[in-house]
């Protein structure tokens, strides 16, 4: 599976393995390649709050976020 985001982050390119935790959210850890150095940016997961809204948290604790959100699913 992929995630997408549009929009500029950074210059790092990062890659993950989506795991379900339940059946409104899923857990991810992010490997990030920056200048040729592989880094671990961390173990997070994503919350399906309700049908526009998101939390998006680190498992360490140090970073939440809540998203709004539209689903725009693929052809």
């Amino acid at each position: 599976r992929h995630t997408r985001y549009i929009g500029d982050w950074s210059s790092d390119v990062c890659s993950s393995d989506l795991e379900t935790k339940n059946e409104n959210t899923v857990g991810f850890t992010l490997e990030c390649s920056s200048e040729g150095n592989k880094y671990d940016a961390g173990s997070y997961s994503i919350e399906i709050i309700d049908e526009s809204t998101l939390r998006w948290k680190s498992d360490d604790g140090r970073f939440e976020k809540v998203f709004n959100y539209t689903f725009i699913p693929e052809k």
